[in-house]
């Protein structure tokens, strides 16, 4: 059964009975109003996909209807494997999902149910990308076991962005695919890479990815960063085995909208694997140059994960699961979930967020994190000057800021000008307050 729970009521408004299918897994809800299903995903079964139409019928009551069972025929999979995974993607462009199926190889308890990122199946293909379009199945491929999917686009549109059209998928290699050809399924782009986890930065227009490999003399664990290009080539962004920051073995990568500029890296597992050190989170910033990305970093209070746990290939030991963090813009805090120490890490960050605004049109914006004391104003200059705004070339005396005061018609608009070196520090409007309205126009 799947139940629908009321979150502002706290009860349970509906069951959907299930009764053609067993063993549910994954779930997905896409803006097209479908409900998506993996079911049948444990080995022996052939998995399939369910979809759902969710209907709202006017009155805050909502309905969910079969609309069609998809059954992708999987490979025959050899080695130890107790359930299948799936991963989902929706793509508002051409309004399809994409869908992956795969083996999850068989992991030590307590991880058993763990889905697993780093695969080594020989070089089979022993999984399915599949695009559906509404209820249809739209094409299928046979692919190499695949992790992580990730659509630039669907994450945020960014104007001429480099990787447009580009849907990549993460796992045993990289596939590539063209979404606005529906007949790409069918013959992706396939790189050899060691690519593990990967992210989009809208901020900078650019992939990231986690690569977690041994140090060629020492043979310990040690996290490699990647700026990923459209193609799939893997540019390293730290360098220095020896760095401190380097050394185990990663558990998830992310990036933070309330601090842009930074991703942000979590390590659960020391180089040598003797479990004795702190699990961190650690930052970098990838506009600095090679080796001078790293930030800062924070102990978690953790230390790593028993060696036991950790991926071992050679005796098929696999671990190598990723944590999902909750990012509070709100009281901005990271929580992390720490898996098998069972607690949550919760750090606090310093919000840097960024703010688009388009060159000659008016932006209307508010400034409710100015750093104050209670809410008394700060001068303009401090607010929108020095390096706060980027890039810094905008025009002098045609970029204003505006505001109305309470109480005043148009014809008291009260406005400071950039003069081309600061805002304007004398005049009718030199100070800016966190509980009022603005104009800001750039040239």
């Amino acid at each position: 059964n799947i139940f629908v729970y009321n979150g502002t009521e706290d009860t349970v408004d509906e069951k959907i009975e299930i009764t053609n299918a067993a063993y549910l897994r994954e779930m997905f809800i896409a803006p097209d109003g479908y409900l998506y299903i993996s079911a049948n995903m444990h080995s022996g079964l052939d998995p399939k996909i369910l979809i759902y139409e969710i209907v709202e019928d006017g009155n805050g009551d909502w309905s969910y209807n079969h609309k069609s069972t998809l059954s992708p025929a999987m490979p025959a999979y050899n080695k130890p494997f107790s359930f299948y995974v799936s991963q989902y993607c929706y793509i508002p462009q051409v309004q399809a999902v994409y869908a992956t199926i795969t083996p999850n190889d068989t992991a030590l308890l307590p991880y058993y149910s763990v889905p697993n990122t780093r695969l080594f199946n020989d070089g089979e293909k022993c999984g399915k990308l599949i695009r559906i379009v509404e209820e249809n199945l739209d094409g299928e491929a046979l692919i190499y076991a695949p992790g992580k999917m990730l659509c630039p686009d669907a994450v945020k549109q960014v104007e001429s962005s480099a990787y447009q059209g580009n849907l990549y998928i993460v796992g045993e290699r990289m596939h590539i695919c063209d979404y606005t050809d529906a007949l790409s399924i069918n013959n992706p782009s396939v790189i050899m890479s060691n690519i593990r986890n990967i992210i989009y930065s809208p901020y900078y227009d650019k992939l990231y990815g986690t690569e977690d490999a041994e140090n060629t003399s020492s043979g310990d664990r040690v996290v490699y960063l990647h700026e990923i290009a459209p193609d799939g080539t893997a540019i390293r962004i730290n360098t220095g085995d020896d760095q401190e920051y380097c050394k185990g073995e990663s558990a998830g990568i992310f990036t933070n909208p309330c601090d842009y500029q930074n991703i942000y890296l979590y390590r659960k597992i020391d180089n040598v694997k003797l479990g004795g050190k702190q699990v961190w989170l650690l930052r970098f910033n990838p506009s600095q140059p090679p080796g001078s990305t790293f930030v800062d970093s924070v102990h978690l209070r953790n230390t790593s994960f028993f060696p036991d746990y950790v991926h071992n290939p050679d005796s098929r030991m696999f671990f190598n699961n990723l944590i999902t963090p909750y990012i509070d813009p709100y009281d901005s805090r990271i929580y992390l979930p720490n898996g098998g120490h069972s607690n949550i890490s919760v750090v606090q960050f310093e919000p840097k967020e960024a703010y688009h605004i388009n060159e000659g049109e008016w932006a209307w914006l508010s400034f409710p994190r100015m750093e104050r004391n209670g809410n008394d104003p700060v001068v303009v200059n401090e607010v929108l000057g020095g390096d706060n705004i980027e890039p810094s070339g905008y025009k002098s005396y045609t970029s204003q800021l505006e505001n109305l005061p309470l109480g005043s018609v148009e014809e008291e608009i009260v406005t400071n000008t950039w003069d081309g070196t600061i805002w304007n520090p004398s005049g009718n409007l030199v100070n800016i307050k966190s509980t009022l309205g603005y104009k800001l126009k750039l040239d």
